[in-house]
């Protein structure tokens, strides 16, 4: 997937925004001209943050890595709102995090393999299978993304589907 960025006061080039389909086409097909995106882009981006960034990435929970590092976001994130879910539907997740590790702060669904059992986490990203099986993600910023650093405990199984938006 790739990474879309907006940046307060900047230019839009003619034909540099562009949507596959969704929402966001249908959003975009509807634009008439460029300063009507810069005025949407400058509604969009809160004060004391000039970027958002929003994309996506797939893990797959038996065989991640202790780290995923996401890169080519085109500035330093200051905070960031994760949201996702199993491939199974099961269960899904919703965290942020201000790039401090330690400070990140999610809620999941299906807590210790509970079906509409809801928990709290010290973790941006989170997926439980059962109780003994899951994995867990805690986020650091770097200059260009973001590192996702991963608890993985027993044998999880599964596709993490994951978005992201980021701000900076």
């Amino acid at each position: 997937m790739g990474n879309s960025a907006i940046g307060r006061g900047t230019a839009i080039e003619e034909n540099k925004v562009k949507a596959s389909s969704g929402a966001v086409a249908n959003f975009l097909d509807g634009i008439v001209d460029n300063s009507t995106i810069q005025i949407v882009a400058d509604q969009l981006v809160a004060p004391g943050i000039n970027f958002m960034a929003t994309s996506g990435f797939n893990i797959d929970a038996a065989s991640v890595g202790a780290t995923t590092s996401i890169s080519g976001i085109g500035f330093t994130p200051k905070y960031a709102i994760f949201t996702g879910l199993r491939d199974t539907f099961v269960n899904a997740f919703w965290g942020m995090s201000d790039g401090t590790p330690g400070n990140d702060d999610g809620w999941g669904t299906n807590y210790l393999g509970v079906p509409d059992n809801y928990g709290r986490f010290s973790q941006a990203i989170v997926m439980y299978n059962t109780a003994a099986n899951y994995i867990n993600g805690t986020t650091a910023f770097d200059v260009d993304g973001f590192t996702v650093t991963w608890t993985k405990n027993g044998s999880p199984t599964g596709t993490l589907f994951t978005q992201y938006m980021l701000f900076g």
